[in-house]
């Protein structure tokens, strides 16, 4: 996404580095094989990263509108769906084939084997596929799916959510924000008590995603209510705030799993906060021309890396796992550089006409 000023510039920034967080941490086997009993895993939270996403989604959702008229649902959802649906597509497809090279190799290539392949593929390309309880939404078939599929989900939300939420005084949105931070903890608490709801609660279940995306609309919101948001940056606990909340947010992970999403997505939306203020040393760093270029191509980096490293494995003439690592790291910015020109290209055209 293209801004009129820098002042979202750090945003592209943070972007690159969440980005950066997914790939190591859906790659980590690949790095893994190198220590013994270690796994970036560990350091890299892509749970994290995705709650950044969908808060920062939420937030520059409402906060694009500032001063519009709101679009209906029909049109806020089909730009974003025009923006995000042919990659998701490209990618899908892509996936379909490699499956059915893969039976057909294998001699696999049953009645029973397509129907659940073609039940999958209906799944995917409808974005339903988080919104299935019990689902397993994670590298089914094109494993970024279960993310867009709750984007898609929430964009269709967002209109009279945020409706709502501008019905409701400062205090009453406040208090808002408390609920779903306590329907979060409390979805959290019964999943770590019981196996059996655990098992159902995925995807939108999972609950974190509609908070955190809530949560940056709230946000937004506030902001709506002044020209900027403004802060010193100078002031030593902001620094003091962010430095710190990582390792208390390891901590919360490893020991306190029950606040782990609540925590981070209070925490995302602090971060969110600092970047929008362009006087702020972590919006000057992240403003570099390089977290900008990996920033802007983030969403691609995020639904490419998979289908390479897929393809990677496909032909498993790589067997060096760091070797493969740094060629599916490559190969996916240069997919997502090459697909970033074309749509350009292509909106471009479609914007003259």
């Amino acid at each position: 996404m293209k801004y009129k000023t820098a002042k979202f510039q750090g945003v592209e920034g943070a972007r690159a580095l969440g980005a950066f967080t997914v790939v190591i941490w859906h790659l980590n086997t690949y790095l893994d094989a190198y220590f013994e009993n270690f796994s970036f895993r560990y350091i890299f939270r892509g749970e994290w990263a995705n709650i950044f996403f969908f808060a920062l989604s939420g937030f520059l959702a409402v906060y694009t509108m500032k001063g519009k008229e709101l679009p209906g649902i029909k049109e806020f959802c089909e730009k974003r769906i025009k923006k995000v649906y042919p990659l998701w597509l490209m990618t899908t497809i892509f996936f379909l084939c490699l499956s059915m090279a893969e039976f057909w190799i294998r001699n696999e290539l049953s009645i029973s084997n397509i129907s659940v392949l073609l039940y999958k593929i209906i799944v995917d390309m409808l974005l339903i596929q988080s919104w299935i309880p019990g689902y397993p939404y994670l590298f089914h078939l094109n494993g970024p799916g279960w993310y867009l599929s709750v984007l898609f989900l929430l964009w269709i939300l967002t209109i009279p959510l945020l409706k709502y939420i501008k019905k409701l005084s400062p205090k009453q949105r406040r208090f808002f924000l408390i609920c779903i931070f306590l329907a979060q903890f409390t979805r959290d608490f019964i999943c770590m008590n019981s196996d059996l709801i655990a098992k159902y609660a995925t995807g939108v279940w999972w609950l974190y995603p509609i908070v955190a995306y809530v949560s940056g609309m709230i946000l937004a919101t506030f902001f709506g209510e002044k020209t900027q948001p403004t802060t010193s940056g100078k002031g030593v606990l902001q620094y003091i705030i962010l430095i710190c909340g990582i390792p208390v947010g390891y901590f919360v992970t490893f020991k306190v799993t029950v606040l782990e999403n609540v925590f981070m997505t209070i925490y995302m939306l602090y971060v969110i906060w600092i970047l929008t203020c362009e006087n702020t040393s972590l919006h000057k760093v992240l403003s570099n021309n390089i977290f900008g270029f990996v920033g802007s191509i983030s969403f691609e980096i995020y639904m490419l890396h998979i289908p390479v490293a897929r393809f990677i494995e496909f032909f498993g003439v790589i067997k060096n796992n760091l070797i493969a690592f740094n060629v599916i790291v490559c190969l996916t910015i240069f997919s997502a550089v090459i697909w970033k020109k074309l749509m350009g290209r292509y909106e471009s055209k479609r914007i003259a006409v």
